[in-house]
């Protein structure tokens, strides 16, 4: 009798379009579980549907980075013009699905990894993926459709029948939390699924690196996005304890619309803030460990709203290896993790006295704090390191893979 081998995973696209290797958390968790992925004997190949950043020209047309293949099918940028940028946005979006079909007919991919919500993107990568005969796999960290964007409660009615058809052509999901599984299941359609809460690129934070700037700082690092992160309560906690603190500045890397920097400008000019808040540009990738490592204190700040119900925080992991004392608001599944005092600090959403108290704590029992922090930083390199976290998602897929 001869028994037959079962199959087992060994080659993943990813398409998404996030800018790649240097973006923002999304792009950072491709990383993690690329790596991790690659690091378990998988060759992943990602590929960019959109036109390539300034950051990331570099990486154009196809590179090697952290052993993922990256596969940019347009070569030049969006440009400043808007129709400009969505006639080229657009013809990179069809490139990509030409190059995803000349690359599977060459040696096939076990499973297409579609890392967004996008009804139209979904819709072209799911028909695209069963003329491929790809097994599919939905990424979500959030809520899909007007949920995130708009706040509702639920899906509009077109939103739901539109997501119920595409995810009729999805074979599995990776989804961030139980609440995010119980509304896929429940009211789009059930599938498998793997919960990945977080992962973490732990080699990003070996290395000893130390800024030239010496000066105490309060570090945010993330979009910016007052519909997601709350910073304006992190101002105004600030403003009630700064005055003691006179050597410590609050900065704030990343990207925030125009509408969103004037308002948070207005709070800074009101509350006599100029040149104690201070705005950075936002950094690459590889630069991101050296700001956090060298931060006083990091903090981040969201509402409890729909949306920070179903995500969970990518800068967590992040924060948390960088061994700094850092501080969240207590939203969402995060107490599922963060025990306060004890691997890190959390706060009550929305009140900025309570936040500016807690920060005061931190400050005058710093020592204490620092030994949270490494406390911290064990239980991520235990829980959601890239490696381990991906060696289980592997196993999933390969139980999976017919």
């Amino acid at each position: 009798m001869i028994l037959k081998m079962k199959k087992k995973c060994s080659r993943i696209a990813i398409v998404a379009m996030y800018p790649f290797p240097n973006g923002m958390a999304a792009t950072n968790r491709i990383l993690a579980y690329g790596k991790g992925l690659v690091e378990n004997g998988i060759e992943v190949s990602y590929f960019a549907c959109l036109p390539p950043t300034k950051e990331n020209l570099h990486y154009v047309p196809d590179s090697l980075y952290k052993g993922i293949s990256c596969h940019y099918s347009y070569h030049r940028t969006k440009g400043n013009n808007k129709i400009t940028s969505i006639l080229r946005s657009s013809v990179s979006l069809l490139l990509s699905v030409t190059n995803l079909g000349k690359h599977h007919r060459k040696i096939p991919y076990d499973y297409l990894f579609i890392s967004s919500d996008s009804i139209p993107f979904l819709s072209i990568f799911v028909l695209t993926a069963k003329m491929l005969n790809l097994k599919v796999v939905f990424i979500g960290d959030e809520y899909p459709g007007s949920m995130r964007t708009k706040l509702r409660s639920q899906l509009t009615l077109s939103e739901s029948v539109l997501y119920k058809i595409l995810h009729k052509g999805i074979d599995y999901r990776v989804l961030m939390t139980d609440y995010l599984i119980f509304f896929y299941n429940s009211y789009i359609s059930y599938k498998p699924t793997y919960k990945l809460p977080s992962i973490i690129d732990l080699d990003r934070f070996k290395k000893k690196d130390i800024l030239e700037n010496n000066k105490k700082y309060i570090c945010y690092m993330g979009s910016m996005d007052l519909s997601k992160d709350n910073i304006d309560n992190i101002i105004k906690a600030y403003f009630l304890i700064y005055r003691d603190f006179h050597d410590i500045e609050l900065h704030f890397y990343g990207i925030p619309s125009h509408k969103d920097i004037q308002y948070l400008i207005s709070i800074i000019n009101n509350l006599h803030l100029e040149g104690k808040v201070i705005f950075k540009k936002n950094v690459l990738y590889n630069e991101v460990p050296i700001i956090l490592k060298n931060a006083y204190i990091l903090v981040t700040s969201q509402p409890q709203t729909k949306r920070t119900e179903g995500g969970f925080s990518t800068k967590l992991g992040e924060y948390l290896m960088s061994g700094r004392p850092t501080l969240l608001t207590d939203v969402g599944e995060i107490r599922k993790y963060i025990k306060d005092g004890e691997n890190a600090y959390l706060v009550e959403p929305c009140n900025p006295q309570a936040y500016a108290n807690k920060l005061k704590y931190i400050i005058e029992h710093y020592d204490e704090a620092l030994l949270v922090a490494q406390k911290g930083k064990e239980y991520v390199s235990t829980t959601f390191s890239h490696s381990a976290v991906a060696s289980d998602l592997l196993l999933f897929l390969n139980k999976h893979l017919e």
